[in-house]
């Protein structure tokens, strides 16, 4: 698996149909992740990328509550945070 050193680690998540995620990566299935605590991010500023949110993280923007469990279909990006 190319992501198991990412595995019980923060990790920001890209999804073409459901957007750009944070959370604690659990697993990975193809293009299919689960994450914990994780929360949307449905705008930020500070960073002009997902590898800027990964690197940085938001100075701002909306960012939805945590919860617990949320699996995620179509994932092109996983970024260590």
């Amino acid at each position: 698996m190319l992501y198991q050193d990412l595995i019980d680690k923060p990790v920001v998540v890209r999804s073409s149909p459901s957007g750009v995620w944070q959370g604690t990566l659990v697993t990975v299935e193809g293009s299919t992740v689960r994450l914990h605590d994780a929360r949307r991010a449905w705008s930020w500023e500070g960073a002009a990328s997902c590898s800027g949110l990964a690197v940085r993280g938001p100075a701002g923007g909306r960012i939805a509550e945590a919860v617990t469990t949320v699996i995620i279909y179509e994932v092109c990006e996983i970024l260590a945070a």
